[in-house]
C-alpha cells in the first residue's frame, strides 16, 4: 500500500468558551474584583462593540468587546456598561437598546431594560439610542462621576461613543477636569488568572470540543482533499458538540501554504505526496 506523507499546518484555534448556561455569580465577582481595584471616586464606562454592515442590510457575525463581555455577560449591540463603586445603590449601571417587536422579528429577542436588571443584574437601567444625542446617558454619567473623581474608558473600540465622551470629557475639560484612565491594563490582568468561575463558564468544555476538532480534522485527511472540506469538518465538530463559535479564524494550510503563519485562504487542494 502506498504510503502518503502531508505537509499540513492545523492551527484551527480553539473552540469558543462562550457557556450555553450563564453564570451570572460570576459576572458578579468579577465586578466586585474590578471595582478594588479602581481609584478612589471613579467611574469606569465600557462601550460596546459597535455592528458592522457586511452588504446592504446584513451585517458580520456580532461579538461583544471582551472586557464588557467579561464584566457583564452581556452580548447585545447599542449598549453600555458603567461601574460606579462609590454610588449608595446603583454601582452598575446599563444602557440598552429597547424592546422592539418588528426588529425582534429580523433579529431574534432583545432583553430591554427590564432584562438588563432581572437577567444581567443591574442595579439600574436605561433605554439608550447611540444615534441620538444620548441624554439620559449623558445625565446619568454626570450624576454618578464625582468632581474631580477618575474616568476609567478605553478609545479606539467604539468610534461613535468616543466622539460622546471627547465632547464631554476632552473638549470640555477645563470645567471638568476629569483624569482618563485606560482600564484594559487592570483588566489584563485579572483575566490572567483563571479561578474556579472561570472554569465554570465553560473554560474546560472549549478545550474538550477543540480537542475533538482537530482529532476529526486529522482523522479526515486524504488525498485530493481541498483545505476547506478540512476547515469544515473541524468547524462542524465545533457546532455539533456546542461551541457558537470559534475563538479566531482557521488557519488550514498543506503542502507550501504551512510555511504561511497566518495563510487563510484554505483552498488548495491537497496532492498526495
Amino acid at each position: 500500500m502506498k504510503k502518503t506523507i502531508f505537509l499540513l499546518a492545523l492551527f484551527t484555534g480553539i473552540a469558543s468558551a462562550q457557556p450555553l448556561q450563564l453564570d451570572m455569580d460570576v459576572f458578579a465577582e468579577r465586578r466586585e474584583e474590578f471595582m478594588k481595584k479602581m481609584e478612589p471616586n471613579s467611574c469606569a464606562i465600557f462601550p460596546c462593540k459597535p455592528e458592522y454592515l457586511r452588504n446592504l442590510d446584513v451585517e458580520y457575525e456580532y461579538r461583544q468587546e471582551s472586557n464588557f463581555y467579561y464584566l457583564s455577560g452581556y452580548e447585545e449591540p447599542e449598549s453600555i456598561l458603567l461601574i460606579n463603586p462609590s454610588a449608595p445603590k446603583q454601582k452598575v449601571v446599563m444602557f440598552v437598546r429597547k424592546r422592539d417587536p418588528g426588529r425582534e422579528t429580523y433579529d431574534g429577542p432583545r432583553s430591554g431594560a427590564d432584562g438588563a436588571m432581572k437577567m444581567f443584574r443591574a442595579d439600574t437601567a436605561y433605554l439608550f439610542d447611540l444615534r441620538s444625542r444620548g441624554d439620559d446617558f449623558r445625565t446619568a454619567v454626570y450624576r454618578h462621576l464625582a468632581w474631580g473623581g477618575t474616568l476609567y474608558y478605553n478609545f479606539g473600540i467604539n468610534p461613535k461613543m468616543d466622539e460622546m465622551m471627547r465632547e464631554m470629557f476632552v473638549e470640555r475639560r477645563a470645567s471638568g477636569n476629569f483624569p482618563i484612565i485606560d482600564p484594559s491594563p487592570i483588566l489584563a490582568e485579572m483575566r490572567l488568572i483563571k479561578n474556579d468561575g472561570d472554569l465554570r463558564m465553560g473554560m474546560r468544555k472549549a478545550v474538550e470540543i477543540s480537542v475533538k476538532g482537530h482529532i476529526e480534522a486529522m482523522k479526515s485527511v486524504e488525498p485530493n482533499m481541498n483545505e476547506s472540506e478540512l476547515q469544515a469538518v473541524h468547524e462542524f465538530t465545533y457546532r455539533r458538540n456546542g461551541s457558537p463559535r470559534n475563538g479566531y479564524g482557521c488557519i488550514v494550510g498543506s503542502g507550501p501554504n504551512s510555511t504561511i503563519l497566518h495563510y487563510n485562504k484554505n483552498t488548495r487542494v491537497m496532492k498526495e505526496g
